[in-house]
């Protein structure tokens, strides 16, 4: 089995616990998908035999919670204590922030790689809360129950 076809094939296994439509690697061996809003890429390097699944985090605020935001991002990426073996990234030109998974191909257990994409999904959510909370002003007067 080519390392495309086992990707496929992750894919195809991936599909079928989420119940979604058939997840599928492009001609150039990329995806873009959805998963409850949260929103995913992938791309297969044959050449390095990996599989990079990426969870987008969010946007990087421009104001004062940037360095915040940061620091978060940084605390967990140390000793990978935050990412669940992976690594939050900020892509330059844009300021998103995602979650990256990296699988080596061929995995020795493919019937995991539905659990190890769920717990990425979780991380990537968790993350994307972290965030909206730095982010997302206080409103006092809602706080407070009398």
């Amino acid at each position: 089995m080519t390392l495309r076809e086992h990707a496929d094939s992750l894919f195809a296994l991936l599909s079928s616990k989420l119940g979604e439509g058939s997840l599928k690697l492009d001609n150039a061996g990329s995806a873009l998908f959805s998963v409850g809003g949260t929103v995913f890429a992938a791309a297969l390097a044959e050449e390095a035999e990996t599989l990079v699944v990426s969870g987008l985090i969010g946007q990087l605020p421009a104001d004062g919670n940037r360095e915040r935001c940061l620091r978060e991002f940084a605390q967990a990426n140390f000793n990978w204590g935050g990412t669940g073996g992976g690594a939050i990234g900020l892509e330059r030109e844009t300021d998103l922030v995602y979650l990256h998974q990296r699988f080596f191909l061929p995995l020795r257990a493919p019937e995991e790689f539905p659990g190890r994409f769920a717990e990425q999904l979780t991380l990537t959510r968790h993350w994307t809360r972290v965030m909206e909370d730095i982010t997302t002003p206080l409103n006092i007067a809602s706080a407070i129950r009398v």
